[in-house]
């Protein structure tokens, strides 16, 4: 049985949700540059 301290866990989840905001941040920033490039009739996605 694994145990975890709550100091853990909380870090645990810090950690979890700082990299789920940081990949959702870096996902808008794309989709915001390819709606852009979209616009000006380019596509920065590999087709």
């Amino acid at each position: 049985m694994l145990v975890v301290s709550a100091s853990d866990e909380a870090m645990f989840v810090a950690t979890t949700g700082s990299t789920v905001l940081a990949e959702v941040a870096a996902a808008t920033v794309f989709l915001v540059l390819e709606v852009e490039a979209l616009a000006s009739g380019v596509l920065l996605l590999p087709s």
